[in-house]
């Protein structure tokens, strides 16, 4: 259905929009994967409204992918926001992820605080977007491994920076030692 949907281009849109109230969570569901996957930039404001209020995690995770997608400076700020505690578990995991999609260097406070999260996967994640931002993140991953020594969030800020080292072509720097 999403395919066809895809086919039928920037017409769709308007029912694509009006489909995000609709009932079933499913429906839903298609309608913002397919937003995000065509582009739909000017669509971006009410899939932050469905990030904000849709009653079914299933239909807030595909909007965070989409608004991951769009990346226009709405998205950015709506992603921050769902990285708060507030925020499911998945949502926030995501989030992390969608952070790093849209590669702007303004996510990088927000990804750092994120290290240190209690969920592995919420931090794993925000690590792992740090390293795609590259340089604007470095100096925060070493900041982290500096001030959280033995901490997870130092393991995940470690895991950052082997990361961007390889992808530079560099052996990987490796952890100091924990002072006992």
């Amino acid at each position: 259905m999403a395919q066809a949907l895809i086919r039928l281009g920037p017409g769709a849109r308007p029912a694509l929009v009006e489909a995000l109230s609709h009932d079933n969570p499913a429906e839903r569901a298609v309608a913002v994967e397919v937003l995000g996957l065509t582009g739909a930039v000017e669509t971006a404001r009410a899939l932050v409204g469905v990030l904000a209020g849709d009653s079914s995690d299933d239909v807030r995770v595909r909007a965070v992918r989409a608004l991951g997608r769009l990346g226009t400076p709405v998205c950015l700020d709506a992603l921050i926001h769902a990285t708060g505690p507030a925020h499911p578990q998945a949502v926030r995991v995501e989030a992390a992820t969608a952070l790093g999609d849209l590669g702007s260097p303004r996510a990088v406070p927000a990804l750092r605080e994120l290290l240190a999260d209690a969920h592995y996967h919420v931090a794993h994640n925000a690590a792992r977007s740090l390293a795609r931002l590259g340089r604007p993140a470095a100096a925060a991953l070493t900041e982290t491994v500096a001030e959280r020594a033995g901490t997870p969030a130092a393991g995940h800020a470690w895991e950052a920076l082997a990361i961007q080292d390889l992808q530079a072509g560099h052996p990987p720097r490796l952890p100091a030692p924990v002072p006992r």
